[in-house]
């Protein structure tokens, strides 16, 4: 019995021992053990690094930081204050506190054992950056990035998440996602600390880190891989310049004249196969699908389904909207029919006898709206075609729930399905950027961003000056 319990305890301490000594995850090592070096990782985050971390830790990560810089005078002068809390006495985190990093949760507390969440890490990191003399903080270093989630982050938050992302401190999460109120682990507080300290560190934004991108010249675009090498300089005599070029995951949708006329084409850049004539229309919000879509010196024609994977759909479909996130679209089948599908090219509903002459059509996903030169709308969704209260409208949110409506040119506002305003009217433009997102002019190279919901009232996040704001997948 006695061998037992010696074997027992002896076990326990081995379990506790392994525990210690565990390990951050194979993409985060290299950044751990550099930031290890330089002296910005205290003892009590060195373990567990799976897990959540607290706000007190993180205090301890960011006061690393802040007296790495101190004795590298890389601090600008501030006011700190005087700082005291009824559930904590830990010098990092009145250090932090005094310099504005982190604030208090009121009645005089900290809640030092409470998880941060990730929106919360982006503005102690973007206040902490605050405190360098080096930190670049203006419009081209916070330009807006939509998100496919940033209607959750908090309107406190959206200059800091911004500002993070674009510096290469904090990512997203996959999918164009931000999951403001994620759990915030060790390990990744540990290497967006040593990016902040070193910009050496820092990746580059989602959006900017692609395999390909587009440079644009004086009168043409070319097309580049992340190395710089210009690509497709031998396709069709164009010498790798195109009048228009779009890009999706592996293919490019380029464009070009010569003396035998205009020409398209969609090109797989990892594997040279070509899809003559063919333009990529109607980019889903997510970037992971679109319409390739026929083009003739008269018009356009029937579309394939093309996907960023570099894989493309045979049935050919004359496209009606454009693709949701969800992978949804509506066709017009051969036999007249309007027809949902999903981007493998399984019907999900019909519905026949919806005239679409001498209409103008516009959606997202299994959502067509039919508005006839009259003024009627009618759309058309879960195999029902139904009026609705919809006027002369501009563009459809990506939502499927509200439009940009324009009475009178060059004036635009905000409606539900109703046709009820819920924004103010913007002179100019109204861009629809994300789901249940605008953009609208305030002056010269100044636009408001709002959340619009149906069902609610417009609520302004920010504003922006030095860029036009780029429309979402909607048509």
């Amino acid at each position: 019995m006695k061998k037992m319990w010696i074997s027992a305890l002896l076990a326990a301490a081995m379990m506790t021992a392994a525990g210690a000594a565990d390990t951050p995850s194979a993409w985060a090592q290299k950044s751990v053990d550099a930031a290890r070096a330089a002296g910005l990782v205290p003892s009590q985050v060195d373990s567990a690094f799976d897990t959540a971390i607290t706000r007190e830790d993180f205090c301890s990560l960011a006061a690393a930081v802040y007296r790495a810089w101190e004795k590298k005078d890389a601090l600008t002068a501030y006011t700190s204050s005087r700082v005291s809390f009824s559930d904590t006495d830990n010098a990092d985190v009145l250090l932090c506190a005094s310099a504005g990093v982190v604030n208090g949760v009121g009645n005089g507390k900290f809640a030092p054992q409470k998880n941060i969440t990730r929106q919360e890490a982006a503005s102690m990191l973007y206040r902490l950056a605050a405190l360098n003399k080096n930190t670049k903080d203006d419009e081209a270093t916070s330009l807006p990035h939509i998100f496919a989630d940033s209607a959750n982050i908090q309107s406190w938050a959206w200059k800091n998440v911004d500002w993070v992302y674009r510096q290469g401190i904090m990512n997203g999460m996959g999918e164009n996602t931000f999951a403001p109120d994620g759990e915030y682990t060790r390990e990744q507080s540990i290497v967006t600390a040593l990016r902040l300290y070193d910009s050496s560190y820092a990746v580059a934004p989602e959006a900017e880190a692609a395999h390909y991108v587009l440079v644009p010249n004086e009168r043409t675009v070319t097309i580049e891989d992340a190395a710089g090498n210009r690509l497709l300089t031998d396709f069709e005599g164009t010498r790798g310049y195109f009048n228009r070029a779009d890009l999706l995951g592996d293919w490019a949708g380029v464009s070009w004249q010569n003396d035998s006329g205009a020409h398209w084409a969609a090109v797989n850049m990892k594997t040279g196969e070509t899809l003559k004539d063919r333009m990529l229309t109607k980019i889903s919000p997510d970037g992971t699908k679109a319409w390739a879509t026929q083009q003739t010196m008269n018009g356009s024609g029937t579309s394939l389904i093309i996907r960023a994977d570099g894989t493309h759909g045979k049935a050919e479909f004359n496209a009606l909207t454009a693709w949701s996130n969800e992978g949804k679209a509506i066709v017009r089948s051969s036999d007249g029919s309007i027809t949902a599908i999903d981007n493998q090219t399984r019907e999900l509903w019909r519905v026949k006898g919806v005239s679409l002459a001498n209409a103008t059509l516009s959606g997202i996903g299994d959502k067509l709206f039919v508005t006839y030169t009259d003024g009627r709308t009618v759309l058309v969704t879960n195999g029902k075609a139904q009026k609705t209260g919809i006027r002369n409208a501009v563009t459809i949110n990506e939502s499927g729930e509200t439009y940009v409506r324009s009475d009178t040119t060059g004036y635009y506002y905000v409606c539900d399905l109703n046709g009820n305003a819920i924004s103010r009217t913007y002179q100019n433009a109204l861009y629809s950027v994300g789901h249940d997102l605008y953009a609208g002019w305030v002056k010269d190279r100044t636009y408001e961003y709002i959340y619009c919901p149906s069902g609610s009232t417009a609520r302004v996040l920010y504003t922006v000056t030095g860029q036009t704001p780029a429309p979402s997948g909607t048509w």
